[in-house]
């Protein structure tokens, strides 16, 4: 399968909303499982370009962006390759140089992109605590994941990927690091970096729509190890369907935030 890579190093900004800070007004209760795409069977996901350009930032986006409208409107919006890719080179300023994945989400939130023949917002975002130095972090980071995806349609995750990563998507396996050290084909970023749209846990793994797999599993080992950024995501305050967060503190905490 041709795939290719396009997500830059993570960056920071001290200015993004972190979820612990929205989770700490109000603890939610999370499924052990959930699933953006359960008793859906006519999902339009493709490789969205990303098999020719690494545009895989835009790609990530326009699948939770399908998630977002058929939950509001009930019906898929034709995202086409060819929206994709242009908003893609207009980000890059032309060139198949890959994204930050912070910079375009704060396009997205801003300017928007044309998706389905329609300029396309988002109403907030925000990171997710990504910490593996104890099992209490790890555990929270987990947990974070789980309130994310189920509260907001899914998540933005970018990963550093190891070359033994598209080996096991070419052999149709889960992505794992199978108890081996970060080295040769484990090394952190020695394929690249690549964003995905995570849309499905359970107890053991997470799923991401990647290239033109629906749903590629990914053992929360693996996130640990290769996971360098993640993002939720609020499509619309006043018409999206969350089914854990709450709206009202949420926007009470953004007017605090941005006060």
């Amino acid at each position: 399968m041709s795939v290719r890579l396009g997500k830059l190093p993570a960056r920071y900004d001290p200015r993004t909303i972190p979820l612990s800070a929205v989770l700490a007004r109000r603890l939610l209760a999370v499924p052990p499982s959930w699933d953006a795409d359960k008793g859906l069977h006519d999902i339009p996901d493709g490789s969205d370009g990303n098999d020719e350009y690494g545009d895989c930032v835009i790609a990530a986006q326009a699948k939770q962006l399908r998630r977002f409208e058929r939950a509001e409107h009930g019906r898929w919006p034709n995202v086409t390759t060819k929206e994709i890719v242009t908003e893609y080179l207009r980000q890059t300023g032309g060139a198949d140089s890959g994204l930050y994945l912070l910079d375009s989400l704060k396009v997205w939130r801003t300017r928007g992109w044309v998706g389905g023949g329609r300029l396309e917002k988002i109403a907030a975002f925000g990171s997710i605590s990504i910490d593996n130095s104890t099992k209490a972090a790890r555990t929270q980071t987990r947990f974070e994941f789980k309130a994310a995806m189920a509260g907001g349609l899914g998540i933005q995750l970018g990963f550093m990927l190891p070359i033994i990563s598209l080996e096991q998507f070419d052999a149709d396996k889960p992505w794992s690091v199978d108890g081996h050290s970060l080295t040769g084909k484990y090394a952190v970023g020695s394929a690249g970096g690549h964003a995905v749209y995570g849309l499905k846990y359970g107890p053991d793994q997470i799923w991401v729509s990647s290239w033109a797999r629906r749903k590629q599993p990914a053992g929360w080992g693996f996130v640990s190890a290769y996971c360098d950024e993640a993002f939720w995501v609020i499509d619309s305050l006043d018409q999206a369907k969350y089914p854990m967060l709450d709206m009202a503190q949420l926007v009470d905490y953004l007017d605090i935030a941005t006060s």
